[in-house]
């Protein structure tokens, strides 16, 4: 079921489960409710409401896997609901972020600027200030009431913002601020200037998330500009690269039933859409080019659209789970980028290299690693690493892979597909095109399949950053290769020109 971005409810009723077994009669009964239809009708031509959705029906025999599934319901979608995806070049470039080596409290400006030197030394340009950088951060203590809701830095921890944001430009590189604008702390100011906007119930009481703050109603026109002037005041104040918009998933599981504020809306997620919407004429409108990240919680197709890249988190600590999450945004067409990776001091170059890869195989690497505690090893794997990135970049690659098979992801480039493995133990198949291949495990022996004969220019260890120019053949059919971790084999490929416009240029 497609339609506008609205609630949905979904009823599964067979297969169906009673008190003794599962009942599936070679059928399968779906029931949809479209709730709010009034917040998303079209005014027809003679004036009535229309109401549009579509029912994609996708055969099995032409989809080998969800992945194909979930790609063409996904393609589906776009077309249906006019969704296309942009990607600043900016935003395909690596991030560093506050959040995952540190508690919020212990953050401050200087922590920040050393790890932007050293990320601007390792290729990594995009700097996300996270949680708490106004006070407490959602990892706080339960029993310290949270002030979100300002939006002014903590003079503690960042006594002078300005001066941050400057020295982080001078570096080369951009800042990127965190915010949720719905949320409102019980000890912010903003709880008394906007507390008969909160989501609230009958008696007028404001609901606390479990999460303990509140949340401003996306369902009131009233609140939905507070929201947006969130966003407004924090580019008038500072000169920021870029947005991090979170904490959607945390709202009232209950309907807000205020007495003290009107709605024109009955679709939270209707209003969710008209923030971002409002947001995205404000960065668009900025002197600079301003990166927009998205997270998959609450990210619909249209919201995707909004943005320049959609993080699959949250899994910093377990790379392999991170990678799982990644195929499911790629699956679903989305600009990837990775939650913000890290591993633990002893951890070897080898295996940081292997986590590196991963997200390159995912779609834009980003890391929460203390970088100022790296091992010379890792700080070189991290480094070299990144070079290879950047030249996939350099080579037209953008935040899209490729997958019909676990443990093989394609990045395509405009000369030829990079194949990164990420599983050992699997026979990968070589495209025709393909132009390089990447072993991004812990083994040292990849198994392909080629249906053709290729030349092998060569292998390059990136972790090594040795070349080793050889050039040889391989045969058609199954062959085991030595390759070690972080190795790239650079196969010989055709170039063909691409179309690049409707009037049939090509490159």
């Amino acid at each position: 079921m497609i339609a506008a971005p609205t609630e949905m409810d979904i009823t599964l009723h067979e297969p169906a489960s009673n008190r003794a077994l599962n009942v599936h009669f070679r059928r399968l009964r779906v029931e949809f409710t479209l709730l709010h239809l009034a917040d998303t009708a079209e005014a027809g031509d003679d004036g009535e409401a229309v109401h549009r959705f579509w029912i994609a029906v996708l055969p099995a025999s032409q989809h080998a896997d969800w992945r194909s599934v979930l790609r063409r319901f996904s393609a589906c979608e776009r077309l249906a609901l006019d969704v296309r995806y942009s990607t600043r070049p900016e935003a395909l470039e690596p991030y560093w972020c506050t959040w995952v080596d540190w508690s919020s409290e212990h953050v401050t400006q200087e922590l920040v600027l050393r790890n932007a030197r050293l990320a601007a030394e390792l290729g990594i340009p995009n700097i996300v200030i996270d949680d708490g950088w106004f006070g407490r951060g959602l990892d706080s203590s339960y029993d310290v009431p949270m002030d979100i809701g300002d939006w002014t830095p903590d003079p503690v921890k960042y006594p002078d913002l300005p001066w941050l944001i400057e020295s982080i430009h001078a570096l080369g590189s951009r800042v990127i601020i965190w915010c949720a604008p719905h949320a409102v702390g019980p000890a912010s100011a903003a709880f008394g200037r906007v507390g008969d906007l909160l989501v609230q119930d009958a008696l007028g009481a404001p609901i606390l998330n479990p999460t303990m703050f509140y949340s401003l109603c996306f369902r009131s026109e009233r609140a939905r500009r507070v929201m947006v002037d969130v966003v407004r005041d924090l580019f008038r104040r500072h000169p920021f690269d870029g947005v991090k918009y979170d904490l959607f998933n945390w709202l009232p599981s209950e309907e807000c039933e205020s007495p003290e504020h009107a709605h024109d809306l009955g679709s939270t997620i209707v209003g969710l859409h008209r923030v971002l919407a409002e947001c995205a004429a404000i960065t668009e409108a900025q002197p600079r080019p301003v990166v927009v990240e998205m997270k998959q919680d609450y990210a619909t197709a249209a919201i995707a659209g909004l943005g320049s890249v959609v993080r699959g988190g949250d899994s910093p600590y377990a790379s392999r789970t991170n990678l799982v999450r990644m195929d499911y945004i790629q699956a679903r067409g989305m600009p990837g980028l990775n939650d913000y990776q890290t591993f633990p001091r002893s951890a070897s170059p080898a295996e940081v290299c292997v986590i590196a890869l991963r997200m390159v195989a995912g779609g834009v690497p980003a890391w929460g690693r203390d970088l100022t505690a790296l091992d010379p090893g890792q700080r070189v794997c991290l480094l070299r690493v990144h070079r290879w990135y950047r030249a996939l970049l350099h080579h037209g690659a953008g935040a899209h892979r490729e997958s019909d098979r676990d443990g093989v992801l394609l990045l395509r480039t405009d000369v030829g597909v990079v194949l990164i493995c990420t599983e050992p133990g699997r026979v990968v198949t070589v495209p025709a095109d393909c132009c390089q291949i990447v072993n991004a495990t812990l083994s040292t022996e990849l198994v392909l399949r080629s249906e053709q004969k290729r030349t092998v220019l060569g292998s390059r260890s990136i972790l090594a950053e040795v070349c080793v120019p050889r050039l040889r053949s391989l045969p058609s059919g199954v062959h085991r290769l030595d390759l070690g971790t972080g190795t790239v084999l650079t196969l010989a490929v055709e170039l063909r020109p691409h179309p690049t416009d409707a009037d049939g240029g090509t490159r």
